[in-house]
């Protein structure tokens, strides 16, 4: 969604599904990724504050993305990499940009603002297609 007015209605239609049960993936995943992103356009440059929030907000929307897929697709009997299972030649596959972010989140130190956003970007294309 391109305005607020866009954005809060498409929050709304994804909150009702959230009410009624299980949301796919994707959905779920878009949806915490623009709300994680509009609440950054919201705040003061210099809000440290609200900017530390938003990166959270935004690299927590990323990890369950991808941390979501990647259980979805898995089939084996015993733990595939999250690598494994989410990039690769198949249709479908996701950005490694998406998992080394996950990565980073989980086992570094948070990514840049501007580094999120782009990555947010990656994933709402990916989601999208």
């Amino acid at each position: 969604a391109q305005t607020s007015r866009e954005r809060n209605e498409g929050a709304a239609v994804v909150a009702m599904w959230r009410a009624r049960g299980r949301l796919p993936v994707a959905a779920d995943g878009t949806a915490w990724l623009v709300e994680a992103l509009a609440a950054g356009e919201a705040a003061p440059p210099q809000a440290a504050a609200h900017h530390r929030v938003v990166r959270s907000a935004i690299a927590l929307s990323i990890a369950r993305l991808v941390s979501a897929v990647a259980d979805a697709r898995q089939t084996r009997r015993f733990a595939s990499s999250v690598r494994e299972l989410v990039t690769g030649d198949a249709q479908g596959a996701m950005p490694p940009l998406l998992v080394d972010i996950r990565h980073a989140v989980h086992h570094d130190v948070l990514p840049s603002l501007d580094l999120l956003r782009t990555a947010a970007s990656v994933a709402l294309q990916w989601c999208d297609e």
